[in-house]
């Protein structure tokens, strides 16, 4: 496709045609036929933002990896619209963390749209508090033009609405309504009718919520896609609240199947919310608790719901269909399996277990994994997705050797838990208690090392701990009667005593 530089601008220049007209296909195809390291500097940006617009984040990294993290210690620095486009490429992987880390490092003057990728970052993982200055800052720039300036005020309010601040939420709604009336942007006001819906959801007022959702879906109608699901999501929620009946709770439930099935991950979180509160199902909020990873999410439901249920201990994430089977498989990686070797043996395995169940209703994506597992390493789209896909080959691997009837589900750069021919499997989870000064240790052990002997090593990888902080750990639990020794020297292991008889020695 050229190896000359002067090549390179009608390239950028067909692919971007393609793009518009929706020939992602052709985009891919181009561009897996190129040699990476051959496209000039001035033309990898641009072709890397034209790789993440097509869904291709990967190789928008590939593009910019050796230009964000030069080898060459004398190599330019790479400019804030390079890092800019690399931050948001590791943002729609699930590194939330390294993408975040960079994006701070941009100069917002110059690249007044980091203001809000850093936010839409924030949203994935549900922390719209900490994503409302940068909008509140994004607004404040001078040269933004009034659709993006527009774009950044419905983000605004969906924060505002998701933080609980309905008053200020509503008045930009009205600002937001008023502005789209009068240029035509039906897509945004089809989002502004939902926000405005939802603020009246919260302050029970039912019937003005569901006309205005009406409104919102006759709009979006047209646009068709996720914003018209969140906005049938919000009529649904409305009526089962305002109607309180058998019916329109069980088509809350079928729209819940219905989002799983079209991959709508959060609608399915809410709809599970949402019936929680209305049925006043603990056991449901403490699945939608300790199956979410995101504090401000788990805080947020708890207020909505009106109590203080824990993000820990032990749960049953149960998988498959019970039709036909008498009996749900039961798995508890924290145990030994078929009286042969149990997970905790293999703590990569373990960890990348530990990953996958974070989310009870997302799928994990290959920059989550990463960061979960390696933490504090960059994410390498050269190596890192290979050491990923390498670790689950090895847990489909002991699972087909220890006979469990699971399996890691790759699509694309997302990957999640299945059960074999959908038989019912029923997971052990376990959610460590918060650690605190009096008996937060203690827990943690109890937690995860009450089925198997332990050694010091595994608790501080456990912990993320050094291992003489671990070992301190385990003598003052040994010399306060909760922990035994067995062995000498570095083999030495630990075993916790069993409740009933610490007090019996007591």
């Amino acid at each position: 496709m050229g190896k000359k530089p002067t090549d390179w601008a009608p390239i950028i220049d067909q692919l971007e045609r393609h793009v518009v007209e929706g020939h992602h296909d052709e985009v891919k195809r181009a561009t897996n036929k190129l040699y990476l390291k051959q496209v000039p500097r001035n033309f990898a940006w641009p072709l890397a933002e034209l790789a993440w617009r097509i869904g291709e984040p990967i190789l928008t990294l590939k593009l910019l990896n050796r230009i964000v993290f030069p080898k060459n210690a004398l190599a330019s620095s790479p400019t804030d619209r390079e890092k800019f486009i690399y931050a948001t490429a590791l943002g729609n992987l699930g590194a939330a963390d390294e993408a975040i880390t960079i994006f701070e490092s941009i100069n917002s003057q110059k690249e007044p749209e980091v203001l809000l990728r850093k936010s839409l970052v924030h949203f994935r993982v549900w922390n719209y508090p900490a994503a409302i200055p940068y909008l509140e800052k994004f607004l404040a720039q001078s040269e933004l033009t009034p659709y993006r300036r527009l774009i950044g005020k419905v983000n605004l309010a969906a924060a505002f609405v998701v933080d609980c601040k309905y008053d200020v939420a509503s008045s930009l709604l009205q600002e937001i309504k008023s502005e789209c009336l009068l240029n035509n942007y039906f897509l945004l006001l089809g989002n502004c009718y939902e926000l405005m819906a939802q603020v009246e959801f919260f302050n029970k007022n039912f019937d003005p919520a569901i006309s205005l959702l009406d409104s919102a879906i006759d709009l979006l109608k047209k646009q068709g896609g996720e914003f018209l699901l969140f906005a049938e999501k919000w009529k649904i929620i409305c009526e089962a609240f305002k109607l309180r009946d058998s019916e329109s709770l069980e088509k809350l439930r079928t729209f819940n199947k219905k989002s799983q099935g079209a991959g709508q991950w959060e609608t399915a979180r809410e709809c599970d919310l949402f019936e929680s509160i209305l049925t006043q199902n603990e056991d449901l909020l403490r699945k939608v608790i300790i199956g979410t990873p995101f504090e401000c999410y788990r805080a947020r439901a708890r207020h909505l719901f009106g109590k203080n249920i824990l993000s820990q201990g032990h749960f049953h994430l149960e998988l498959g269909k019970s039709q036909g089977f008498t009996k749900a498989f039961v798995f508890n990686p924290y145990d030994i399996q078929n009286e042969n070797e149990g997970l905790h043996a293999k703590p990569l395995l373990l960890a990348l277990f530990e990953t996958l169940t974070l989310d009870f209703y997302k799928p994990s994506h290959i920059g989550l994994i990463f960061q979960k597992i390696y933490n504090g390493e960059k994410f390498d789209p050269f190596s890192s997705p290979k050491r990923v896909l390498g670790l689950i080959k090895r847990l489909n691997q002991w699972f087909e050797d220890q006979h469990v009837p699971l399996r890691v589900k790759m699509k694309k750069s997302e990957f999640c838990l299945i059960p074999l021919d959908d038989a019912p499997v029923s997971i052990l989870v376990q959610r460590a208690k918060a650690l605190s000064k009096q008996d937060g240790n203690l827990s943690y052990l109890r937690y995860f090392f009450s089925t198997r002997t332990f050694s010091a090593q595994n608790v501080s990888e456990k912990m993320k701990i050094s291992r003489a902080s671990a070992l301190n750990l385990i003598t003052q639990a040994v010399e306060n009667g909760y922990v035994t020794k067995r062995g000498c020297g570095r083999g030495t292991t630990y075993a916790l005593i069993p409740r009933n008889k610490k007090r019996a020695t007591a």
